[in-house]
């Protein structure tokens, strides 16, 4: 049986890192090219990001890693960064 993965957006990661550098959701929406609804589902939870959205938000905020701004849901559980990296790996 293949495992589900789902990569949730870690809101509270990015609501700080969008304070420190002083950037709205539109204006990071902008960035990303989606759309300003889509970020803000996506940080509600209510929407997943996708694999673009994903590496668009890993280029524009540089000097973050994936497990600073992103978790893996597995089959309904939430797993930490190091499990993330082997379940992506053997996924």
């Amino acid at each position: 049986m293949r495992q589900q993965l789902k990569v949730h957006l870690n809101s509270k990661a990015l609501r700080g890192i969008m304070a420190r550098r002083n950037l709205s959701q539109e204006r990071l929406a902008r960035q990303l090219r989606i759309s300003p609804t889509y970020l803000s589902q996506m940080m509600l939870g209510r929407r997943n990001p996708s694999p673009m959205t994903r590496q668009r938000l890993l280029d524009a905020l540089e000097h973050y890693k994936f497990e600073d701004l992103f978790f893996v849901d597995v089959d309904g559980s939430a797993s930490s960064p190091g499990e993330t990296s082997e379940a992506l790996a053997n996924g």
